[in-house]
């Protein structure tokens, strides 16, 4: 699971099921002393990056070795437990030896694999309607325009280069019309969050979930469509109304900025 751009992809190596969280970069490069050096990266299998860690070239990182957020580990350094702090340093000791993440078993990750290839499937057919939806288009303005124009005229329907009769009446009306469907479709998004944060079931943090389950993915899909929410609303007033609709909780006296989430 990687969420951030890769530079130098040759370079990079991560293992099965690791997790690489929102670096700027991960990236093989470094440009420091006026050179280019270039020295590759490795992630262990099951190894976890945090977010905003700095994973420099020519370091790498053990399986199931657990990097926190906001750490950076130096070139030519080699992380194989816990390890925070700039530069990283070894945390949660336990005798001098730092307990680390468990290893993945070959089993785990063919079935990850299996449940993600389906997932991934699922969400393909999803995109189809909207890949078609040109085509749709087009195929209405063909029917619009064999309704208007005679069917003993084929000639008409041969040079039909231009959009439909009705379509062009429709033009002054559509700056409007794009206006209005805009807001509902706005307020629909708005009003299908609210409902899915408030009936799909709630969870109790700390929990740990598979990514692939059921469970998994309805934690996911409230927590993806609030964030696209707030994202639209941005600043608006209307901000902490609508998290306390999703059913978030704020006390008195409390500030909501654009950088605030709540699922």
């Amino acid at each position: 699971m990687i969420f951030t751009r890769v530079v130098a992809f040759d370079l990079v190596s991560v293992g099965h099921l690791a997790t690489v969280n929102g670096l700027k970069h991960l990236t093989a490069v470094n440009y420091g002393e006026g050179k280019m050096v270039l020295k590759s990266i490795s992630v262990g299998q099951g190894a976890f990056v945090g977010a905003n860690a700095v994973l420099e070239p020519g370091c790498s990182v053990a399986a199931a070795a657990h990097v926190e957020a906001l750490s950076m580990v130096p070139a030519g350094s080699k992380v194989s437990s816990r390890v925070s702090g700039v530069p990283a340093q070894v945390v949660n000791c336990d005798a001098g030896v730092a307990n680390p993440r468990s290893i993945p078993l070959d089993a785990d990750v063919r079935q990850f694999c299996r449940n993600a290839a389906l997932m991934a499937s699922t969400y393909w057919l999803m995109v189809v309607p909207q890949a078609l939806m040109p085509f749709i288009i087009i195929m209405i303005f063909q029917l619009e325009a064999k309704l208007e124009y005679p069917e003993d005229s084929e000639k008409e329907l041969e040079r039909f280069d231009s959009l439909p009769e009705g379509v062009l009446r429709f033009l002054p009306q559509l700056p409007l019309w794009s206006f209005a469907f805009t807001v509902l479709i706005l307020a629909l998004q708005l009003l299908l969050t609210v409902l899915i944060c408030r009936l799909l079931p709630r969870v109790k943090p700390p929990c740990s979930y598979l990514l692939t389950s059921i469970r998994g993915q309805m934690v996911s899909l409230k927590m993806r469509w609030a964030n696209q929410a707030s994202n639209l609303l941005r600043d608006a007033s209307i901000v902490p109304v609508f998290m306390r609709m999703c059913g978030a909780r704020f006390g008195a006296r409390s500030c909501h900025s654009r950088r605030s989430r709540a699922a």
